[in-house]
């Protein structure tokens, strides 16, 4: 019992504010003080449970209640005005003024006191929407407690908008801005309809402001006032929030899929389609295709150059112009940029997390966003040598609505913000509103492991004596960051093995099956795009074997025989080669074979288009065929290689890999087609590493499944589903569209008509079995069920 309070009370927090005084809130017995040794009630608090406490710098105190929020000055208290009248559960004042408030199923609310609030959800990253805790940490990092994690808020540099904030589809294709009186409109296009953002509201176009059913895949907005966009049927062209006028193929366009629209400073109207450009003037259209120069008829991407240049980009996802002229094209095997008449390319080798490049767009630093399968990459084009490109990556982790980017959906707007469409939402970034970057983190190897033991770290400076059979090793490292330690990024390379430093977020790396040799294992850390500290060092020596030192081999010759002696020499010699192979060979399939493959399978058509009197009036005809037959096994070949050498590379075995690599490998055809192809979530197979057999087996299965469904079925959307329980494995592929008679799968949709027989003789190798589900009206389902087999990587982060 206190003195002067009724009763005993439960006490739910408490606040020593700096005139000395002590205040204390109660669950239903509301708010009391303690000044000169007597406890007094606090008159005004709206909710009789007091949940949080928190002081202003001014001396008010803010009070956390079942029934909102209220400020007590002077003794007594008041609801804090425009904020929202619910259950709060936790309060702290930022140190630039922003207070926060943690609510029970609204989520996170901040913003200064005096102000109207923002609410953060689950929508911008939270996981959960019950808030029990928010803290500032010296740095001024705000970490937030709810009932599904703790979560990381960096001050609103990253917010989402989704299904939750109106959206009319979670899925994003396009953006553009447009000017209004009071600052720019955002226009959203999404597999459902438009939607427009204006000062933090967002407003819904669709079928009743004339708009077509289904996706919109491509935006432009005219200075005149005109809002273009592209939809499954053609062009719809928007004004004042309502659809004017459509054009379709009827009206003259070359096709009614567009990818991509541009307006010249003269109101040209430039639309890419995927049988050539369609050029809109005056009203009447005019079209440019092969026969005009174009080496193909599919233009996938434009940009317009300020002078009135036009870049079209055929089989390029995206073409964006940088300021200093370059000219940056994202395709599905990364990123090229062209300065000064030469070309770079940006690639996984360089640090990307995906070479599958959706768009691109540049900040006003120069910096260059890439939006990938596996987030958006921050690349500084301009890195100089022995750096990283890759500045930093921003994940879901970060607060991105989804990993997963979609063509074009990439836009700087007036303010300098950068929009970013994924398949779960759309997020905006704000690169002005991120912290300056922060000193180094301090790294530190944390710990050295030897087959899962633990071994102690040498002192610092020496070098540690492994024996020969002591070569599976673990390096664990941290770099400490408490403002922002998700955020920490590393670099590490193994001197003498590896060629340079890689880039991870993870805080240990493997080795195994190290030949003798010295080794200094080498490590930094960064935070954000900060710059890099100074390397931790661990330096170790992997002995050589006694059977394969100069005396023992020289005993064992004189012991044996000199031939036994050699050929023992050179087994070991090549066990130990076998790994460096298969890394050299899949290097020269990829830079010799396949660019010799390539360029044949170009001189062909273009041989074949000369004998047939394609362009010049001239040829011969008869040559045609056999020219086309070799161009077309040329590209077999090519696929088959390409095939060949992502199967043969130990970074490419996970399970995550392969079902990125078969989306990846259609990305093209699919979006030419029109077809939506969903997933579900593949990161969390990232540690399934698979053997090469298995893994050869499974790809070509479902690699076969989806060429019968692009080559035959005309859907319009392809689903693919992964299961892993325990060591059990199921895959499911489907399709919405034509099926088939069971008797008539081998003819109609294999290869020679073995098809079906191959993939069932692939699923029986692997010790699994494959059911196949079809009929004419109704789709198909191809559905793979047998054990996982795993196997352990070489060099793989955990």
């Amino acid at each position: 019992p206190l003195p002067g309070v009724p009763g005993r009370l439960q006490i739910a927090s408490l606040l020593a504010a700096r005139d000395g005084a002590l205040w204390m809130g109660t669950r239903g017995a509301g708010l009391w003080t303690l000044r000169n040794g007597r406890w007094t009630a606090v008159p005004g608090v709206p909710g009789w449970s007091v949940s949080a406490l928190a002081e202003g710098r001014d001396g008010a105190v803010y009070v956390g209640t079942d029934a909102g929020i209220a400020v007590c000055r002077g003794g007594t208290a008041a609801p804090l005005r425009g904020w929202p009248a619910t259950v709060v559960r936790a309060l702290a004042l930022g140190s630039d003024g922003i207070l926060y408030a943690g609510t029970l199923g609204q989520g996170l609310w901040l913003g200064r006191p005096s102000g109207a609030p923002e609410r953060i959800g689950a929508g911008n990253g939270l996981p959960g929407e019950e808030v029990y805790d928010v803290r500032e940490t010296r740095g001024g990092a705000i970490y937030v407690g709810t009932d599904r994690g703790v979560s990381f808020y960096d001050r609103g540099w990253l917010t989402n908008w989704t299904l939750a904030s109106g959206l009319p589809d979670s899925r994003i294709w396009a953006f553009a801005g447009e000017k209004t009186a009071a600052g720019e409109r955002v226009w959203v296009g999404t597999s459902d309809g438009l939607a427009a953002i204006e000062d933090g509201r967002l407003t819904v176009l669709g079928r009743a402001a004339g708009l077509p059913a289904g996706r919109v895949h491509t935006l432009w907005a005219s200075p005149s006032g005109r809002l273009y966009a592209g939809t499954r049927t053609g062009v719809a062209i928007v004004e004042s929030g309502r659809v004017v006028r459509t054009l379709g193929v009827a009206d003259g366009l070359a096709s009614r899929s567009v990818p991509a629209i541009r307006e010249g400073p003269d109101g040209t109207v430039y639309f890419a389609t995927l049988n050539g450009l369609s050029i809109w003037r005056g009203g009447r259209f005019t079209h440019l295709g092969e026969r005009d120069g174009l080496p193909s008829p599919a233009v996938t991407s434009l940009a317009l150059a300020p002078d009135g240049a036009l870049f079209l980009g055929t089989a390029v996802w995206s073409v964006t112009l940088g300021p200093d002229g370059a000219v940056y094209a994202g395709t599905v095997r990364g990123l090229s940029v062209l300065r000064d008449g030469r070309f770079t390319t940006f690639d996984t080798r360089s640090g990307l997390t995906n070479n599958n490049i959706v768009c691109t767009v540049l900040d006003g630093a120069g910096r260059v966003y890439v939006s990938t399968n596996r987030g958006v990459n921050v690349l500084d084009p301009r890195a100089p040598p022995g750096r990283p490109a890759v500045l930093r990556t921003l994940r879901r982790a970060d607060g991105l609505a989804g990993d997963e980017g979609d063509l074009g959906a990439c836009y700087r707007d007036a303010q300098g913000r950068l929009w970013f469409g994924t398949i779960a939402g759309a997020s905006v970034y704000d690169p002005a509103r991120e912290p300056p970057p922060p000193a180094p983190p301090r790294v530190h190897i944390a710990g050295l492991q030897l087959f899962g033991r633990d071994l102690p770290l040498p002192p610092s400076g020496t070098t540690r004596a492994l024996a020969s059979r002591d070569n599976y090793l673990t390096f664990s490292f941290v770099g400490i960051d408490l403002g922002a330690p998700h955020r920490v990024r590393y670099l590490y390379r193994l001197r003498g093995l590896d060629r340079g430093f890689i880039e991870t977020d993870r805080r240990s790396v493997q080795y195994t099956n190290l030949a003798p040799g010295d080794y200094r294992f080498e490590v930094q850390a960064a935070s954000g795009l900060g710059p890099w500290s100074p390397a931790a060092v661990l330096a170790f020596d992997v002995l050589t074997p006694l059977w394969r030192r100069w005396w023992f081999l020289l005993l064992a010759a004189l012991a044996v025989g000199m031939p036994v002696a050699l050929l023992l020499t050179a087994r070991v010699r090549q066990y130990l080669a076998i790994e460096r192979l298969r890394t050299a060979i899949a290097a020269d399939l990829h830079d010799h074979i396949g660019a010799g493959l390539t360029e044949i399978s170009i001189l062909s058509e273009i041989a074949a288009r000369r004998a047939t009197g394609n362009g010049s009036g001239h040829g011969s005809p008869k040559a045609a065929p056999e020219l086309g037959k070799v161009a077309e096994i040329a590209r077999h070949l090519v696929d088959r290689m390409d095939d060949i050498v992502w199967l043969i590379n130990p970074r490419r075995d996970s399970l995550h890999e392969l079902f990125l690599r078969l989306k990846d490998s259609y990305a093209e055809l699919f979006a030419g087609s029109g077809i939506l192809f969903k997933t579900t979530d593949l990161r969390l197979f990232e540690d399934i590493h698979l053997p090469m057999d298995y893994r050869e087996n499974l790809y070509l299965i479902f690699k076969e499944a989806l060429n019968n469904s692009l080559r035959h079925s005309g859907c319009r959307e392809i689903e693919l589903g992964v299961t892993v329980a325990g060591k059990r494995l199921e895959v499911r592929l489907a399709h919405d569209g034509r099926g088939f008679d069971s008797g008539g799968f081998d003819s109609a949709q294999g290869h020679g008509g073995d098809g079906l027989a191959n993939m069932h003789r692939r699923a029986e190798r692997m010790g699994g079995r494959l059911a196949i589900a079809s009929a004419p009206a109704t789709g198909t389902e191809v559905r793979f069920s047998g054990p996982l087999r795993r196997r352990h990587p070489r060099h793989a982060h955990r």
